[in-house]
């Protein structure tokens, strides 16, 4: 196999056709509008982002005590009014904190229909990008290819615990496979810094301008392979739009999305065979399918990102496994990633 030296993911082309937001600095200007007197919800702030499903995040930002270490962490608490595990010190402490502005407790909670009620401003970032995302799923094309592909990338992004100027650095990998043989024959990796954070339906935005650095530089190299499979989903998705199919219409190629987990929809009930596939039905259509591809291992969950069909994204993804629980692109990929990082934290 083929390797090409690490790059850093500096390229024009690594960018995204929307402004990624800063949501640490969004949040920031929320919790400044939250005055003594008063508290606010740990998921009444992701609310206000624009997606509830940004409080996990938020309660990870708070209880990080190196960002922005003078926030006012005691006005912010849990939907019941109890305090967060971001509140310094002891339950006795927050109280007499909140106390001091006037604040009243009873039962370690406070009464949010008394002391909340907030009405905050800004911009709501969160839901602009949901927006966007809905507008480039209507532009995903979800076809038959018209040749047996010969080559298949995979890609995957992999992070160290070195930071640059505060920031995390990821590592975005690119291998590809022969589809006949099922082994590596060409790999590269490309670094950079991470200037979003993961929030379940927004992959894209903390991960896509590395891989389209990454693809970028397989480009360059005159190793682009006939479909790119991508570590996440595709049409698998709230909204139509994962990484993949984000990756497939940015970039204007084949891609299919790998999933790990469930992000959204069902699967039929019951253990499942070796080589036995499922459809994934989210709101009555089918958007994926779940393959167990070894004993005693969780399915993965394949779906069409650009430029292929469910029926041939499923196939070329059962094709693709071997000895490992994903597809063989996935999995060298997932290795040259995660070894990249640790050689660059060393």
């Amino acid at each position: 196999m083929t390797a090409a030296a690490v790059t850093c993911g500096n390229s024009p082309s690594a960018t995204l056709p929307v402004e990624i937001p800063d949501l640490w600095q969004a949040l920031r200007e929320l919790i400044e509008q939250i005055p003594p007197g008063n508290v606010a919800a740990c998921g009444e702030l992701a609310r206000e982002l624009g997606d509830v499903t940004a409080a996990l995040w938020i309660a990870q930002t708070l209880m990080n005590q190196n960002w922005w270490p003078e926030a006012p962490r005691h006005r912010i608490v849990l939907r019941d009014g109890s305090p967060g595990k971001w509140s310094s010190g002891a339950v006795v402490e927050w109280s007499r904190s909140l106390a001091a502005e006037g604040v009243e407790t009873c039962g370690n909670r406070v009464d949010l229909g008394r002391f909340g009620g907030i009405e905050f401003r800004g911009p709501r970032p969160l839901a602009r990008l949901r927006e966007f995302q809905q507008e480039l799923a209507s532009r995903a094309v979800l076809t038959a290819c018209q040749r047996p592909p010969a080559s298949v990338a995979g890609v995957d992004v992999s992070y160290g615990t070195r930071q640059t100027a505060g920031q995390l650095t990821g590592v975005a990998s690119y291998v590809v496979v022969d589809v006949a043989s099922r082994r590596p024959i060409w790999e590269t990796t490309v670094r950079g810094a991470v200037r979003f954070p993961y929030i379940p339906g927004y992959l894209a935005f903390r991960e896509l301008p590395l891989l389209l650095a990454v693809i970028e530089a397989a480009r360059f190299a005159g190793q682009m392979a006939d479909v790119i499979f991508v570590d996440g989903n595709g049409w698998l998705h709230p909204r139509s739009a994962g990484i993949a199919t984000h990756l497939g219409v940015t970039g204007g190629f084949a891609t299919v999305g790998i999933g790990k987990s469930l992000l959204c929809g069902r699967v039929g009930r019951g253990a499942m065979t070796v080589g036995e596939r499922r459809p994934v039905v989210h709101d009555g259509a089918i958007v994926g399918m779940a393959i167990e591809s070894r004993p005693g291992v969780k399915p993965f969950y394949v779906s069409p990102g650009h430029q292929i069909d469910l029926a041939g994204a499923t196939e070329l993804a059962a094709r693709l496994c071997a000895s490992h629980r994903l597809p063989e692109p996935i999995w060298f990929a997932h290795a040259a990633a995660t070894r990249a990082a640790a050689d660059y934290c060393r």
